[in-house]
């Protein structure tokens, strides 16, 4: 399953305001991503992809890219997929006129595992923090170059901050 998928909008309305963005290409990268065929998104608006909250980030952003044709704008998004399941979505857009009008290629890459892996490594490292600033032991996390980056207190009682970024 795609973790991003590509898509293609009309754009020729984008400099207003209420521009429906419709989608004239859909990438098979993005059904895996939305779980809609071909079939059944090309020709709905591009905004039934996302929150409703996110409607008027993407009208703006598609603005300002029309104000910068060939420039790519980056954001972020909440995505819908079809199941109703939402994901976060890094979104990059940019502006282009083709013999059929104005076009806006999107690229919306699913976040939701980045996000997760980095939520876990933070629980990680708090857990590590909390055993390691507990121990009666005193323990030290070097880096490659031998400088403290982090000494627990242990029996020293020391405040870690006074003792890190000094090489042994």
């Amino acid at each position: 399953v795609a973790q991003h998928g590509i898509v293609v909008a009309d754009a020729t309305q984008a400099a207003e305001a209420d521009a429906a963005l419709v989608i004239v290409e859909w990438g098979a990268g993005a059904e895996d991503l939305f779980g809609y065929s071909a079939a059944e998104i090309v020709g709905q608006p591009l905004r039934t992809l996302l929150d409703p909250s996110d409607h008027a980030t993407l009208a703006a952003e598609a603005r300002r890219a029309h104000a910068r044709p060939g420039e790519a704008c980056r954001f972020v998004l909440c995505g819908v997929k079809q199941s109703g399941r939402r994901v976060p979505l890094d979104t990059s857009i940019a502006m282009w006129s083709a013999a059929s009008g104005d076009r806006l290629g999107v690229v919306l890459r699913d976040t939701s595992k980045q996000i997760l892996a980095e939520r876990r490594l933070g629980e990680v490292e708090k857990n590590w923090r909390d055993i390691a600033e507990n121990s009666a032991d005193v323990l030290l996390l070097l880096d490659r170059a031998g400088t403290v980056i982090f000494m627990s207190r242990g029996l020293l009682g020391q405040p870690v901050d006074l003792m890190t970024d000094h090489p042994i």
